[in-house]
């Protein structure tokens, strides 16, 4: 009789509903195939989105976005038309955190780097797409406000005759000289002969016997290197829809 009760009151109560899964195209592609899916969990006003998952237009995969509470939080993938991996990370409510990952088209990877609570800790590593890792030079730069100076004498060597007033706009500069290690990550990138350190020996000391040329295709390939390896979100965000 007990066992009764309790089934008729298991019944007159009810089973507690579980929450619902809806999958609904909100993007289609021009030949109409499916572009975006959004997935939501949850019944009525609780409805909330947890997932999209994107594709090409030849329905192969694009990517997986993962939500909580309307917020990005945990992992994302994006895949290339051919099927390879191109960028693996995590989110946690709404900000990248975690180790993120990029990869060239052939599989290779291409650049590593490390977030938390959103921002990056600036600890980057870049391959070429053979594999091999790119080794990159970080100066230290300050800041110098321009302004207008006298150049030349009238009592100096012929070349510096013709005094006159030159003005310089703001400017930077390293904050300690070039070393030999970072000088020789740029001859090893370029082709470059190393220069002779006359015995005094390599590693951190200052670079040595450079010429002008030299040192503008220094800075040059610098400034190319700080243009290509962005130390923030951007470099994730450029790969976002």
């Amino acid at each position: 009789m007990k066992k009764i009760l309790l089934l008729v009151l298991l019944l007159s109560v009810g089973v507690p509903q579980q929450p619902k899964m809806n999958e609904i195209i909100t993007e289609t592609h021009h030949n109409g195939l499916k572009k975006v899916i959004s997935v939501f969990k949850g019944n009525g006003i609780k409805e909330r989105l947890v997932g999209k998952y994107g594709f090409y237009d030849d329905e192969s995969k694009k990517f997986i976005e993962l939500y909580r509470n309307n917020k990005k939080h945990g992992q994302f993938l994006y895949w290339y038309q051919n099927g390879q991996k191109r960028i693996e990370g995590t989110f946690k409510d709404g900000k990248l955190d975690g180790i993120w990952t990029h990869w060239y088209q052939n599989g290779q990877k291409n650049w590593e780097g490390i977030f938390k609570n959103g921002e990056d800790s600036e600890k980057w590593t870049y391959w070429y797409d053979d594999g091999r890792e790119i080794v990159t030079v970080i100066l230290e730069f300050i800041s110098v406000e321009g302004g207008e100076f006298d150049m030349g004498s009238a009592t100096g060597d012929g070349d510096e005759n013709q005094k006159h007033r030159v003005r310089l706009s703001d400017f930077s500069i390293s904050k300690t000289e070039v070393t030999f290690k970072q000088y020789d990550v740029f001859c090893d990138a370029t082709g470059r002969q190393k220069p002779d350190d006359e015995g005094w020996g390599r590693g951190d000391r200052p670079v040595i016997n450079v010429t002008w040329h030299d040192a503008r295709d220094f800075c040059e390939w610098l400034s190319r290197q700080m243009i290509s390896f962005p130390y923030n979100t951007d470099k994730v965000d450029e790969f976002m829809r």
